[in-house]
């Protein structure tokens, strides 16, 4: 049997909501225009819950363009796991954002390990993660897949998007990742809504095994630590500064809150 090509893919999680298939679609209209010119033969998976199966039809397509519908079982949060953990910033619950619900900590689970646990990322050689409301406004004029091949990276992230996550989500979470962080600043975090990752580099070695002792602690769930944090805490423990990629380029848009310059 004739072993299948390795490709490259972007892909996203999504929910069954109205709000989300609405900006599935504009985020989608956006890669078909500004991504795939310069990135051809790139398959567009789509991880969903089971309800979602009913929105397939409404999901924005292009001719020439595969998308994959990859149903995902989340797993079951560990005891002690609140329905809502609080939101940490009082202005936020002065408007009406209690908190972060079990499916908001799912998605934290899945984007800083669950992911790499999916087979289907085994036909893969890089993925470009973006979420349902992730918006690249303007061309990517270079193949950036090939770039991180060429360069040998194992990371690609938004160099003005290395954030500090709020101390009320990422308690413990430090110590936990024990002494060999120390000179790390703490609560650094990837803004991770995009970010391209080589999937061998996640599948194996030493990233996998920190997330397997993180999915271990619970944390994810009882203290909502997010994926930004534990992907930074991994990336930069498992690779050098040379295995990770600076993305620029192009102006980039998540949801109402951030845009990135092209320098």
């Amino acid at each position: 049997m004739k072993k299948e090509k390795i490709t490259n893919c972007i892909l996203y999680l999504v929910r069954t909501s109205e709000e989300d298939l609405i900006n599935l679609n504009k985020s989608l209209s956006l890669v078909y225009e500004n991504v795939l010119p310069n990135n051809p033969g790139v398959d567009i998976v789509l991880f969903h819950e089971e309800s979602f199966v009913e929105c397939m039809h409404r999901v924005l397509t292009k001719e020439g363009v595969r998308i994959v519908f990859q149903l995902v079982n989340f797993p079951s949060p560990p005891r002690g796991t609140p329905d809502i953990f609080p939101h940490p910033i009082p202005e936020q619950v002065a408007m009406g954002n209690l908190g972060f619900s079990v499916g908001y900590r799912h998605m934290c689970h899945f984007f800083s390990g669950g992911l790499y646990d999916q087979p289907i990322m085994k036909g893969y050689k890089y993925y470009l993660r973006l979420d349902t409301d992730s918006y690249v406004l303007t061309p990517i004029n270079y193949n950036i897949f090939e770039k991180m091949e060429s360069g040998k990276y194992k990371y690609g992230f938004i160099p003005g998007a290395v954030q500090t996550d709020h101390p009320g989500v990422t308690e413990g979470l430090w110590d936990f990742a024990g002494g060999t962080v120390s000179g790390f600043p703490k609560d650094t975090m990837y803004y991770s809504n995009f970010e391209i990752g080589e999937v061998e580099f996640f599948f194996k070695g030493l990233y996998y095994v920190f997330f397997k002792r993180i999915e271990a602690n619970g944390g994810i769930y009882t203290k909502r630590w997010g994926d930004g944090p534990i992907k930074w805490l991994g990336v930069n423990l498992f690779t050098l500064p040379s295995q990770r990629l600076e993305v620029r380029g192009f102006f980039y848009q998540h949801g109402h809150i951030y845009n990135l310059t092209k320098n």
